[in-house]
């Protein structure tokens, strides 16, 4: 069997649709997305760091205003081995705010007519503001299929997150 690894960052690279989530902020929410881009390193040495944003638009009016988009930075978290852990910290007035994020599984599914979908799933530590939860993202904006989401929770359930 083959060793797990993370996904190269710059397959990460790009924009998410949360398809699936166990967080409760999304349920108030549609159109979720993710971007990850790589940041300059400020040195060879240095760690590379991740711009991380959120959008999204609200489902129904809240008493608290909700953000269409968080901004964050993600630096790797180096006591977890494998290069798949992050702790993230917010930008701007959420700067207080911080998680820790892991990604438990990734890859590409090919569908019956031949279309290829790139998918990811992470797990969120609790933190300040959010119960811990697992997300679900696909590169396409429809959002995962049926049968990639079975696929998902066979890989997951089989690799180190199902141990």
């Amino acid at each position: 069997s083959q060793k797990w690894q993370a996904p190269p960052l710059q397959w990460l690279e790009r924009t998410w649709t949360v398809t699936h989530s166990t967080l409760p902020m999304w349920r108030k929410a549609k159109n979720v997305r993710i971007t990850y881009k790589l940041l300059p390193q400020a040195s060879p040495t240095s760690p590379i760091l991740i711009d991380d944003e959120v959008c999204s638009e609200p489902t129904e009016k809240t008493w608290m205003p909700q953000p269409k988009s968080i901004r964050g930075v993600d630096t790797p978290d180096e006591s977890v081995p494998g290069g798949a852990a992050w702790n993230w910290r917010g930008r701007g007035w959420l700067k207080v705010a911080s998680s820790h994020w892991e990604i438990l599984g990734w890859g590409e599914f090919v569908d019956t007519e031949g279309r290829r979908e790139r998918w990811v799933v992470t797990w969120f530590e609790k933190s300040m503001f959010t119960p811990p939860g697992v997300d679900v993202y696909s590169e396409r904006k429809e959002g995962v299929g049926g049968k990639l989401l079975e696929e998902i929770r066979r890989v997951i359930g089989e690799g180190p997150a199902g141990e």
